[in-house]
């Protein structure tokens, strides 16, 4: 009998040593109007952040000075003035505020980086750019933001987003799948109304979109 006891205490022992193998956070719940107030503030951000990176991008400041001077002609300064991007790192910072950390990485690598290519050749232009030197004190000093006039235009036409008909869809760990109405233009410029999905991650800063909203005209894996 007693080493039956020994025996079950033994099993009881190892049990509780072994690692669990639920799901990190899978009884977790979240508060749902939380998540559709968030989405549709990082949804209203991210229409700017889409026009830069996708669609037209920031202005130039003067298409006859973009053909004198070739690839890369100074941004707009009113526009940078408006939306407060004084630098490269500001822009980042506002990407970050929108997207989670795994898609900025892909959107610094892709769209503020150049690829080169095996022989240090270069492949894909940045299309944004901004030199860094230093004054003779040695402190850094920014020159303008630079725009890359030949970078590729995913879209141009607007999205209106309808945050008003956000409803959750799924949960799957982590993340969560919300849907709303978007209104685009077709070919002939007519409205239409479309249904788009959306997915958002609790990060340590908040939650941020997982996937791109721009969708509505370009498939995301092509721009990215």
């Amino acid at each position: 009998m007693r080493r039956v006891i020994a025996l079950a205490l033994l099993v009881c022992t190892v049990l509780l040593l072994v690692p669990s193998c639920k799901k990190k956070d899978a009884n977790r719940t979240y508060d749902e109007q939380t998540v559709i107030r968030e989405t549709a503030e990082l949804i209203s951000k991210s229409d700017l952040i889409n026009r830069i990176y996708w669609g037209v991008g920031i202005p130039i400041c003067d298409a006859e000075d973009a053909y004198n001077k070739g690839k890369y002609v100074e941004a707009d300064p009113a526009f940078l003035e408006e939306y407060g991007i004084d630098s490269i790192e500001k822009l980042k910072e506002m990407t970050s505020e929108v997207y989670d950390s795994v898609f900025c990485e892909t959107i610094f690598q892709t769209k503020l980086s150049a690829v080169s290519d095996s022989d240090g050749s270069v492949v894909s232009y940045v299309r944004y750019y901004q030199e860094k030197s230093k004054d003779a004190d040695g402190r850094e000093v920014l020159g303008p933001i630079l725009v890359h006039t030949e970078a590729t235009v995913y879209f141009e036409k607007p999205v209106v987003y309808h945050t008003e008909t956000l409803a959750v869809r799924e949960v799957k760990g982590d993340i969560i799948y919300l849907t709303l109405d978007v209104t685009v233009l077709d070919d002939n410029d007519a409205p239409v109304v479309q249904s788009l999905t959306v997915a958002v991650i609790e990060e340590s800063v908040g939650w941020r979109l997982v996937n791109p909203t721009y969708d509505c005209y370009v498939a995301p894996d092509a721009a990215a």
